[in-house]
């Protein structure tokens, strides 16, 4: 079974895939094969589509634009976006970025969105201990 992850780790059902990128130590865990069996509306190739257009999406849009600020004060946000998520008919994305490491995530559309930051933490704390 290719989780990415022991076996022994248990992450929240409504997880169906992530990603998790530790650019300090020049390291990536990922795994799109989680509870295939709840999660059957998105195939292995969709999930990886969905993060890696999620990802391109949040470091263009908001990553880079936080860091215009720095340099030429031409964005108006006023702060790194740290956090973000996007809805959608058959799944939920939230992406999280602390320091140098940052966790994509894809759940199930069944997972209410007010619990999508919540979870979000959670799954950070088990994996930056996995990868540390």
């Amino acid at each position: 079974k290719d989780r990415g992850l022991p076996e022994t780790v248990q992450l929240d059902p409504g997880i169906v895939a992530f990603t998790y990128l530790c650019w300090d130590m020049n390291r990536c865990l990922s795994s799109f094969c989680l509870d295939s069996k709840t999660h059957a509306r998105l195939s292995r190739e969709k999930k990886q589509t969905v993060l890696l257009q999620y990802y391109q999406t949040t470091q263009r849009e908001l990553m880079t634009k936080a860091e215009k600020v720095a340099v030429t004060g031409d964005f108006t946000l006023g702060h790194t976006p740290c956090e973000s998520y996007l809805c959608a008919d058959d799944y939920k994305s939230y992406s999280l970025l602390r320091g140098k490491r940052q966790l994509f995530l894809l759940f199930s559309h069944s997972v209410p969105t007010l619990a999508l930051r919540d979870v979000a933490h959670q799954t950070n704390l088990v994996l930056e201990k996995i990868i540390a």
